[in-house]
């Protein structure tokens, strides 16, 4: 648990030292949510199937607890999901400034 909370903690206080536009550091510690909050929950999801079904076979795919949402079709309708919006976002935040930057400041442009 120490671990875990220092690898969450250290990247904004590390950042915080190089960066002064707060805007800027929040959202990029908010593309790092995007792994936390759409590809931990389906890696784990996915990795409770495959062990529910080495275990007990094919009955390991249907438990008291399953739903609709149990199968591997959305995991990957979440991880596509989560890769669109960290896509979109590292866009807005990360490459259409450098893009721009280097657009504006090529010669003749």
């Amino acid at each position: 648990p120490t671990v875990a909370a220092a690898l969450c903690a250290l990247p904004p206080l590390l950042l915080t030292g190089a960066v002064t536009d707060t805007t800027f550091l929040f959202q990029l510690c908010g593309l790092s949510g995007f792994a936390i909050v759409f590809f931990v929950p389906a890696a784990l999801q996915h990795a409770s199937l495959r062990a529910s079904v080495a275990r007990w076979g094919e009955a390991g795919r249907d438990t008291p607890h399953s739903t609709c949402f149990s199968g591997a079709r959305p995991v990957l309708a979440v991880v596509a999901l989560g890769g669109a919006a960290f896509a979109q976002n590292a866009w807005t935040l990360l490459l259409r400034p450098l893009l721009a930057s280097l657009v504006g400041a090529a010669p003749g442009l």
